[in-house]
């Protein structure tokens, strides 16, 4: 196909994916942030079996 001076509809499809696929794994990067900035690790738990090994 010869192109004049213009994206092909294939380039342009191509580009949304690979910016939806960018966006995705950006926001799903800040949900684990925001998710996993409340959880702490009980010491005394991980301690225990640690030293039970």
């Amino acid at each position: 196909m010869k192109r004049n001076n213009g994206f092909l509809l294939q380039d342009a499809l191509f580009a949304l994916f690979v910016i939806l696929i960018c966006a995705s794994l950006l926001v799903q990067g800040i949900y684990t942030l925001y998710v996993q900035r409340d959880l702490k690790i009980n010491e005394k738990i991980e301690k225990k079996w640690f030293h039970t090994d």
